[in-house]
């Protein structure tokens, strides 16, 4: 009885494929949830965002947040995000003396002067969630491209074994 047992520590194709896709979409989620704006990830709509007790402040801060102005602050705000803040208050704040009022104060806490009407607060909302939804797009594509590679995959696999079903079927 000399039979030799051959033993293989290799993992089977599905598995490999099945792994490759849950490092995939761990990455992925990794990403989103590093790089997705906080008011896009928590509140879909605006009754989302009243509802759990938010005010204009928040409102304010979530468009600092999305146009960077955190993350720029030690290197200065840049003319796109000053625009950016301006163009915000003109519309949302209804304040006609924005220039004497800039003239006093700086322009990163500009906006903490600033009051949004409540009238506005709505459109401000969805201002601030379109300004967060354009941001890091590199992010994005990275995500995509990660979720869609996870997909293939899956997909790889569960046709694989569909047609290993069909054919001894």
């Amino acid at each position: 009885m000399d039979s030799e047992i051959m033993v293989t520590f290799g993992l089977p194709f599905s598995w490999k494929m099945f792994y490759f896709s849950s490092v995939a979409f761990a990455l992925a989620s990794a990403i989103y949830s590093k790089k997705c704006p906080k008011i896009i990830s928590e509140y879909e709509k605006y009754s989302d965002f009243i509802k759990d007790g938010r005010t204009q402040e928040d409102v304010k801060e979530k468009f600092l947040e999305s146009i960077d102005v955190y993350e720029l602050r030690s290197k200065g705000i840049g003319k796109e995000q000053a625009k950016s803040i301006l163009d915000f208050v003109r519309v949302y704040c209804g304040d006609a003396d924005i220039t004497d009022k800039l003239g006093m104060i700086s322009l990163s806490n500009f906006l903490d002067a600033a009051s949004i009407q409540n009238e506005k607060l709505r459109e401000a909302f969805w201002h601030v969630r379109k300004v967060a939804d354009n941001n890091h797009f590199v992010s994005r594509v990275i995500c995509a491209i990660l979720y869609l590679i996870a997909f293939i995959l899956v997909i790889l696999v569960l046709c694989q074994n569909f047609i290993y079903v069909w054919r001894f079927v």
